[in-house]
């Protein structure tokens, strides 16, 4: 339940930024790309840490 949770916040965080990013003129593959990139790291990030703690 936990790690569903951390998931989807991290992908609310990628995606509130990647649309903050595009929104402001950036480019649009650049920031997708950026924001897919954040959210591997993230859920990579999580996962990793709370399976450390088992």
């Amino acid at each position: 339940m936990l790690i569903m949770v951390g998931d989807l916040a991290i992908l609310a965080l990628a995606g509130w930024m990647t649309y903050k990013r595009i929104a402001a003129g950036e480019p649009v593959l650049v920031n997708l790309a950026a924001g897919l990139a954040l959210y591997l790291l993230g859920w990579l990030g999580l996962h990793w840490f709370l399976r450390a703690g088992r």
